[in-house]
């Protein structure tokens, strides 16, 4: 998958449960947070009332957050630049890698050298799986799992860019309890996870550690916070077809258009619709369920997170009137729109 066949846009359901880590141990933050949108922006996504970011802000505010997290989660304010440097350092020296398992070792031995301001790495290989295991401490004791996960995908991303293709996943795990909703982040590797072992790592196939590196230093330019900061960079399935229009339906929805047909879609995308309905059949699925399951989530979010009219969300959603859509949702969800709102609003339930 090439680097920049992603999605312009990312979900930002992505950033929630960093924004609860978050406001859980500084509620102040929001006040601190330099986001495009300051204060405001920062409360409507905590409260999911945005379904999605262009991809450079998202990554620029997913990247803040995982900074400040780190911060905060140690109480040191005083260390963002230098956390900045010690990116771009790790990322130059572990490049100079010839293989994959050297860019691991290499990640070793940096974190060793940084001591307390860097985390504890290890890398085993048992039969045809390697794990490449990640400790926080001793820079973070007790690290919220939204960091925990945020390092995961660091690493995920990294060695699947060095090799240039994502690296074949066996099993993640995660030193944390198994939580009722998972991380949104985490689910993008479509990997098994283990949660509660006492140990984070990456586990996949050791014939991985073989690959060539296949960058160089000067590769670095424009695309180091992508590689640090953007989940969806190597995941699976990102530059299908369907992906591109879930992410566009999301953006349209958020503006505030109406979804379109499969012609302006195609048109969108500039092919014909030949050609992506093709596509789609290739994915095993076609534009009319993917539209069909963009409808049914925008709609949840729309009914819960927001005071819009049943019109409105219609016309938004691409129905003819508002009855249409109820009789849609019905069918989706076997409840009607008003009755899931109700619920939705009931405490305990936001």
């Amino acid at each position: 998958m090439a680097l920049f066949e992603m999605p312009l846009t990312v979900p930002a359901n992505l950033l929630q449960p960093m924004l609860r880590d978050l406001h859980a141990y500084a509620p102040s933050i929001a006040r601190q947070i330099d986001f495009p949108g300051g204060e405001r922006q920062f409360l409507a996504l905590l409260r999911g009332d945005i379904l999605a970011l262009a991809r450079a802000d998202f990554v620029h505010v997913y990247g803040l957050c995982t900074r400040l997290l780190e911060q905060v989660a140690r109480r040191d304010w005083s260390r963002t630049g230098n956390r900045e440097k010690a990116l771009e350092a790790f990322l130059s020296y572990v490049i100079a890698a010839s293989t994959v398992g050297d860019a691991c070792r290499r990640a070793i031995d940096f974190n060793e050298f940084l001591e307390d301001r860097g985390y504890s790495l290890a890398l085993e290989t048992i039969g045809a799986t390697a794990r490449l295991k990640l400790d926080l401490t001793p820079l973070v004791e007790q690290a919220p799992p939204s960091l925990v996960v945020a390092n995961v995908l660091f690493y995920h991303n990294i060695l699947s860019w060095l090799g240039a293709e994502p690296i074949d996943l066996v099993e993640i795990g995660l030193a944390l309890p198994e939580p009722q909703c998972p991380d949104p982040g985490i689910a993008v590797l479509k990997a098994p996870v283990r949660y509660g072992g006492g140990e984070s790592y990456l586990a996949f196939r050791a014939d991985n550690l073989a690959r060539k590196v296949r960058h160089s230093q000067r590769d670095l330019d424009g695309v180091m916070e992508l590689i640090a900061y953007d989940p969806l960079l190597f995941m699976r399935g990102a530059g299908s077809m369907a992906a591109s229009i879930r992410a566009w339906f999301e953006q349209l929805a958020q503006e505030g258009h109406r979804l379109p047909d499969s012609g302006a879609t195609a048109h969108h995308f500039g092919i014909s619709a030949s050609t992506l309905s093709r596509r789609l059949r290739d994915e095993d699925t076609s534009f009319l369920t993917v539209k069909s399951e963009c409808r049914k989530e925008i709609a949840k979010t729309l009914l819960g997170r927001s005071g819009m009219s049943m019109a409105e969300i219609a016309r938004r959603l691409g129905f003819h009137d508002a009855r249409s859509f109820r009789r849609a949702f019905a069918q989706w969800t076997g409840l009607l729109p008003s009755d899931f709102r109700e619920q939705a609003r009931r405490p305990g339930n936001g």
